[in-house]
């Protein structure tokens, strides 16, 4: 299936095409392809080994640029003021060797680049990473490592046996918001939601199959860098649903999307009780892969993915859940997924005749073609366009695609910002060459040229980021 249709409107008017300079043969970084088809817009990108945060425009040139001390942790937005929110990693606790992704500090810039505000989230045991959403509020919402010791870990149901914990123990993620005072005033744990089988003399004894707003102890994670249990969720995005005043969690190694209530305070948000939706803190929704919560024999369908959210309002789609999905399970092919959200007529999430969370398939995907496949062995990200069309960021290559319903590519661009240095046209990077991860884009955005932060700038072309 392809995208619901764009809304209709008798007053709508068409928005100019781009300025779709068709480049030359023989490229490869930068600009690759430029279709009529393409949406108008800027994209937005932050490579992950570099100092500068681009905008650029359909033609792959250059309109503007912030530069930072080092490079982002990972995500970076565009504020309605025409501000960026920029993240940076902080270090980490230097009692606990974890893996990289760190973040930590964010920080709020003018588009001359001036610091409006920040805030740093790291100390002895915790520090952000990943990713962070700014709230409409001004608030921001921030993903965030916390260490509990072994025995911590053990005295909820986690296996005592070494394959299962080390003594660095487990950093468990957590979400909180923060205002622009730099005050945190909201948070939720994924310790105050586990369930296990291992011991019914420990708390929150159950069949996992039975509890599906909570998350199994000894489910698998990441093997750990630093031992197992250590990044054992790897959370790499968090995306705010204004619409239902939820949270949408994409959980890396446990292969999972999780939806949660924001309505509630932090005392209900640590518990399975009150708040719009009445469970508390526990999951709403979960999608991707029922294994890890009891339903051994239901296939799984993420892996490695990213920066799942809800398409909003206005969009085609909109309402659906849209995922990057990064090792998908389509043999060796990275997908964009979009799938229909089970609810009831109330707006409550429904299980399916199988007790676990549906669709069993997407309502539409995009995995490239046989010559072609799309795949990024890690990062990456997927945008719901104004038109109809999608755009892909295939993280690891640094290379991004914008793709129609019918999938097919109607622009590509391949980061020439490689590890900080401005390739060459010519230079072998991503999909036209060797693969070379010091290319890397976490996500990428395009920005509409109605946005309001745009709005008085000048946007002139500077030319092209890499070098004739």
């Amino acid at each position: 299936m392809v995208p619901s249709e764009p809304p209709q409107d008798d007053d709508d008017t068409t928005a100019a095409a781009p300025r779709c300079d068709v480049p030359p043969d023989g490229r490869t970084v930068g600009l690759i392809q430029c279709d009529p088809r393409s949406e108008p817009g800027y994209t937005l990108f932050a490579p992950v080994l570099s100092d500068t945060t681009w905008l650029i425009d359909e033609t792959g040139q250059i309109v503007h640029s912030w530069t930072f001390p080092g490079g982002p942790g990972l995500s970076v937005y565009l504020l309605p003021s025409g501000n960026l929110l920029h993240t940076s990693a902080h270090g980490l606790d230097e009692s606990l060797p974890a893996p990289g992704n760190q973040g930590g500090h964010v920080e709020e810039v003018t588009w001359d680049g001036e610091k409006v505000r920040g805030f740093t989230y790291a100390g002895p045991g915790y520090e952000g990473h990943h990713d962070v959403e700014p709230l409409p509020d001004g608030n921001v919402l921030l993903v965030a490592w916390e260490r509990r010791s072994a025995q911590e870990a053990i005295a909820q149901g986690r296996d005592p046996g070494p394959e299962s914990i080390s003594e660095h123990g487990m950093w468990f993620d957590h979400i909180v918001e923060v205002d622009p005072a730099g005050e945190i005033v909201w948070t939720w744990r994924l310790f105050d939601h586990l369930v296990q089988d291992l011991d019914p003399g420990l708390p929150h004894y159950g069949d996992p199959a039975a509890f599906p707003g909570r998350l199994d102890v000894n489910a698998p994670g990441s093997p750990g860098y630093a031992g197992p249990g250590v990044d054992w969720n790897h959370m790499n995005a968090v995306s705010y649903d204004a619409e239902r005043d939820e949270i949408v969690l994409t959980v890396l190694t446990q292969g999972e999307v999780w939806i949660i209530d924001h309505g509630t305070t932090t005392a209900e948000a640590a518990s399975s009780e009150g708040g719009p939706r009445g469970h508390g803190g526990d999951f709403l929704y979960r999608w991707g892969n029922p294994r890890v919560w009891g339903h051994g024999e239901t296939p799984r369908v993420l892996n490695g993915q990213h920066d799942g959210h809800i398409i909003p309002p206005g969009l085609p789609g909109a309402g659906n859940l849209l995922v990057f999905n990064d090792e998908a399970v389509f043999d060796t092919a990275s997908a964009a997924i979009e799938i229909e959200l089970p609810r009831d007529d109330d707006g409550a999430y429904v299980l399916d005749e199988d007790a676990v969370y549906g669709p069993e398939a997407p309502s539409w995907s995009f995995l490239g073609d046989d010559a072609a496949p799309l795949y990024a062995a890690f990062m990456g990200g997927a945008q719901r366009l104004p038109g109809g069309n999608t755009l892909i960021c295939e993280g690891g290559p640094g290379r991004v695609i914008e793709v129609t319903p019918d999938g097919d590519m109607v622009w590509e661009y391949v980061n020439p910002d490689v590890d900080g240095v401005r390739l060459r046209q010519g230079d072998d990077v991503g999909r036209t060459g060797a693969f070379d991860p010091r290319a890397a884009i976490y996500r990428a955005v395009r920005i509409p040229r109605d946005h309001p932060g745009l709005e008085g700038r000048d946007l002139s072309p500077q030319g092209s980021i890499e070098r004739p």
